[in-house]
């Protein structure tokens, strides 16, 4: 073996258990075969190596003890990497290496953080001892409202409180308070009628959208008990944005970086959750 391929084979006993095992050959070869065919292709075997040498060692990447948000991941953390030629084919690819119960964004990330594992019941992966759960929002991804899949009251009960339904959520706004509460109480029943009057007083399309949203994130939360969520992105030349929540209560923080879709009504969405559930997408 030349340095080079010794080296890739380092990187990837490093970084293999990190990954499904439908996803470890896949990987394996891209890391083997994929980058150096475009390193060769481009002339930047010098760039690759370099490249590779670094994800042999030690990685410090950033701490999730707190809220942060940044569209820049790689060019602020790891900025010698990201500007390295092969870094982009490397992230772009590597971004997309997904499978069932393992979304896109997870492999990349888990490039980067050495002591990450793969989950087992909670989450996607563990870090130390938080359990991180990571959304790719490439167009938007999902909040589950209910544990159960099988919990589908919406259509019938939109249709004996409203009856035809209109574009947008101004239904539920904007109709009596005692008919959103009504069809709360079926919908969301872990919800407080507090909670469902201080909805629907706002008044506002983007402020109850928000606001339910900031609800049913917290819901999701005690249902898969994650500590962290993290809402990832591609930013453009192989950067990501990256959204870490490790405070749920900041609300304001979430709401200023989320925005928040609930899905009131399933019509006829096909969406493997309950109904209830809310899209999310990085602002």
């Amino acid at each position: 073996m030349t340095n080079i391929q010794n080296i890739i084979e380092k990187v990837i006993k490093k970084n293999e258990h990190k990954f499904p095992n439908q996803l470890q050959d896949p990987i394996a070869n891209f890391l083997r075969y994929g980058m150096t065919g475009y390193a060769h292709y481009h002339g930047y075997n010098k760039e690759l190596l370099s490249f590779m040498r670094f994800l042999s060692k030690p990685i410090k990447a950033p701490c999730l003890n707190s809220n942060f948000r940044t569209d820049s991941f790689f060019e602020t953390n790891f900025p010698s990497i990201y500007s390295n030629r092969v870094f982009r084919h490397f992230s772009e690819t590597m971004y997309n290496m997904k499978q069932k119960n393992y979304g896109a964004g997870e492999a990349l990330l888990a490039m980067f953080y050495d002591d990450i594992e793969q989950a087992g019941k909670i989450g996607d992966f563990v870090l130390g001892k938080k359990h991180l759960e990571v959304k790719s929002v490439v167009s938007s991804a999902s909040l589950k409202a209910h544990g159960n899949s099988s919990f589908r009251p919406s259509n019938e009960a939109f249709k004996r409180l409203y009856g035809a339904k209109q574009n947008g959520l101004h239904q539920f706004w904007n109709g009596s308070l005692d008919t959103f509460k009504e069809f709360c109480k079926i919908l969301y029943p872990q919800f407080s009628e507090e909670l469902v009057e201080e909805i629907h007083s706002l008044n506002d399309d983007t402020k109850c959208r928000q606001h339910l949203g900031l609800h049913v994130l917290n819901e999701y939360k005690k249902i898969d008990k994650f500590d962290n969520l993290i809402v990832v992105k591609p930013s453009g030349n192989g950067d990501i944005s990256f959204l870490n929540i490790a405070d749920f209560n900041s609300g304001d923080f979430i709401k200023d970086n989320i925005r928040f879709t609930p899905v009131l009504y399933r019509g006829r969405g096909t969406q493997a959750l309950g109904d209830g559930y809310v899209d999310i997408q990085l602002k």
